[in-house]
């Protein structure tokens, strides 16, 4: 679970609040799609350690857009996974 400090979340908003709320964007594109597979004995921070013999993954998709060069920023990224416990 995510739970950023008072002063990170203060840095987010901040970040946000710079993103247009209807974004223009430019005519290239990116679309990535594959399947990620945990390792039980590597330790991830934040998340409770799987039991011994566990395979844990995720299928997922990535869509990448680009602004204008004349924009703040360069780029957004939109991520959608699909937990296997789901």
């Amino acid at each position: 679970m995510c739970a950023p400090s008072a002063d990170e979340q203060k840095e987010l908003s901040s970040a946000l609040a710079k993103v247009p709320g209807k974004p223009v964007f430019a005519t290239d594109y990116e679309v990535s799609r594959g399947r990620s597979t945990l390792d039980p004995n590597t330790p991830i921070p934040g998340m409770q350690p799987l039991p011994p013999g566990t395979v844990s993954s995720a299928d997922w998709v990535r869509i990448r857009r680009e602004f204008p060069e004349a924009a703040v920023f360069s780029n957004v990224q939109y991520s959608f996974s699909v937990d296997s416990k789901i």
